[in-house]
């Protein structure tokens, strides 16, 4: 319960625009939501409307100034009414009012009610059954949508069917009035009387953010690259740009605690770079867009997709505005043999960007993407790599070194879309593993892992989880690949963990350990990601008694124990390690010696 200004007394109505009108009013104020004179190739007009018939037309023969609208919607079933190449010289000439679905019917009548006179739809706008002009069009939805003058979102409906104006429980003005009456001061001899309203303050999430439309991984964009969203919901209207968030029970802007939950304002700043470069912010900027990236990419992969091959185009408006904020902190404006977005990770900071997660086994879908990213993989994620910006204590260090990165798209002008082959090779060292087939897809649990001196360990200082739900290959065998290591001591994790892989020297300089401070090191770990070799043909290239394949694919991610438990329970050399023991320097120095634990070029696609 809280106390709030401005909520609305009532509603008048039947079309609840009245306050839509005022919003967008006074949006086109602000700076931060301006756009560019962009126009679509096609366009639903209006203008004739309703006295005349709709038609499609050409957006190349408008005006530069000409305002249109863009719709957002849930397409449901296969829609009724759509743009094919059999039906594109007809709708050039009339559309049928009474031929579209209800909710497109309503998206004409709000763009007439503003006093707008174009629409652009994506069912009618791009020719449905032409794979050449979807591929062309969808490649701009991205600038469409940016520069839409307003988006209506038909939020609640489940499909075309449900239109926009048809809110099933409108009552914005519900708001609990209640009466305090609490002491004066302190001997309690006299009261004040005050008002307060109660309200849901998880509203707006429940009512935009978890509602069906923004359950549609393509609406993600949508959403964030309009100027201004209007959202049809279930009970009442709710406004977004990027500088205001407002609904019809408090048009005057939401309270403070629902505001944690408005995703537009808080990646206003991401998508819309700073008109001038301040090189002193250049490095927390940076940051943060990374940041504002790992929060998107695991929103969008939560989302519902239909079709497998759209999981990076899907994306890809986003990925370009990412791009040219990027670019505005000084990254990426030189050439480069290496690209610098790579199926849904950037080429800076790339390796924590390879530490991403899935929460549980997935089926890999038909090539979206190489194994390394995380748009190879359907369902949700918990995107590591973001937490490299976090205040985690201690140091962390690389364990691997890009050399080489290369992409195949399938239209080499569009390097945010589609990708049909991609590899990646790093400088690292590998420590081979067998698991247990027949319970592979039941837990994520290796048998044993094994040391380039043949020594076996088992899986108790490990966590790991599986990228899919199937087994990675018939061999048994994956191999770890260490990425990265965290924490104050790296030299401590490395001497325990030196039977099982003394090939992760961190490179660290060495600190004297002191048992006492042991506690020092409770978050420090390694984390890398499993491989396995796709039963691809072993290269020449030995390493004691296993073969380096050729190439290899992700099909997972471990880490380390935490060293506080490392030390409580790992068997070390045959009997418990004590925390006040190490190993002797001199024999660190000789297994660690490059010669004997070499690093390997190792290719990952």
């Amino acid at each position: 319960m809280s106390r709030i200004n401005s909520p609305a007394r009532k509603f008048t109505g039947s079309i609840p625009l009245n306050y839509s009108k005022q919003w967008l009013e006074s949006c086109t104020t602000h700076e931060e939501c301006k756009s560019s004179g962009y126009l679509p190739t096609r366009l639903i007009d209006a203008s004739r409307f309703p006295e005349a018939n709709l038609c499609l037309c050409n957006g190349e023969n408008l005006p530069e100034d000409t305002k249109y609208l863009t719709l957002s919607h849930c397409w449901g079933g296969n829609l009724s009414f759509r743009l094919l190449e059999s039906n594109l010289s007809a709708m050039g000439r009339a559309i049928s009012f009474e031929d579209l679905p209800k909710t497109f019917q309503d998206a004409v009548k709000v763009v007439r009610s503003l006093g707008a006179s174009y629409l652009w739809i994506d069912a009618l706008c791009i020719v449905q059954d032409s794979a050449e002009d979807w591929r062309r069009e969808s490649a701009k939805m991205g600038m469409v949508y940016a520069n839409s003058y307003c988006n209506l979102s038909a939020t609640a409906s489940r499909d075309g069917s449900g239109g926009l104006l048809g809110l099933q429980e409108r009552n914005p003005a519900g708001l609990v009035q209640l009466m305090i009456r609490r002491p004066k001061d302190y001997f309690e001899t006299d009261y004040i009387e005050e008002h307060y309203y109660a309200y849901n303050p998880q509203m707006f999430h429940m009512e935009v953010n978890d509602a069906p439309l923004n359950h549609r991984a393509w609406v993600l964009q949508e959403r964030l690259l309009s100027p201004r969203n209007l959202h049809f919901g279930d009970r009442q209207l709710f406004w977004e740009c990027r500088n205001m968030t407002t609904c019809e029970m408090f048009p005057n802007g939401l309270p403070s605690k629902m505001r944690d939950t408005d995703i537009k304002r808080k990646f206003a700043t991401a998508l819309k770079p700073p008109v001038q470069h301040n090189p002193s912010r250049s490095k927390a900027m940076i940051e943060e867009l990374h940041r504002y990236w790992g929060d998107l990419v695991q929103i969008y992969c939560n989302s519902n997709l239909t079709y497998s091959s759209d999981r990076l185009v899907a994306i890809s408006g986003l990925a370009s505005n990412f791009y040219a904020s990027f670019q505005s902190q000084g990254m990426f404006t030189t050439l480069s043999d290496h690209p610098a977005y790579l199926a849904g990770l950037w080429n800076h900071d790339l390796t924590s960007q390879l530490l991403w997660k899935v929460t549980q086994a997935q089926t890999r879908l038909v090539y979206t993407a190489p194994s390394w990213s995380w748009a190879s993989i359907e369902g949700e994620f918990i995107l590591l790599f973001k937490q490299q910006y976090q205040d985690l204590r201690g140091t962390s260090k690389d364990l691997i070194t890009v050399e080489n990165s290369w992409m195949q798209l399938l239209d080499s002008s569009k390097p945010f879309g589609q990708v049909v082959n991609g590899r990646l090779e790093v400088l690292g060292k590998l420590t081979i593993a067998s698991y247990n087939k027949e319970e592979y897809s039941k837990q994520a649990k290796l048998k044993s892992i094994r040391s380039p001196e043949d020594n076996t360990f088992y899986d108790d200082m490990l966590s790991m989880s599986w990228d899919a739900g199937t087994s990675p290959n018939s061999s048994g065998i994956v191999y770890l690949l260490p990425i990265r290591a965290r924490g104050d001591r790296p030299r401590v994790l490395i001497n325990i963990l030196h039977r099982m892989a003394a090939n992760f020297d961190c490179g660290f300089e060495r600190k004297p350990w002191d048992p006492a401070k042991s506690g020092d090191f409770k978050d420090g770990y390694i984390e890398g990601i499993l491989l396995d070799d796709g039963d691809n043909a072993p290269s020449t290239s030995k390493r004691e008694d296993w073969v380096i394949p050729k190439q290899f694919r992700r099909v997972g991610k471990w880490e380390t124990l935490a060293i506080e438990k490392l030390l409580e329970e790992v068997d070390f050399m045959d009997k418990r390690v004590n925390v006040a023991e190490q190993l002797p320097s001199e024999r660190f120095d000789e297994d660690m010696k490059e010669e004997k634990y070499p690093r390997y070029t190792i290719a990952i696609v």
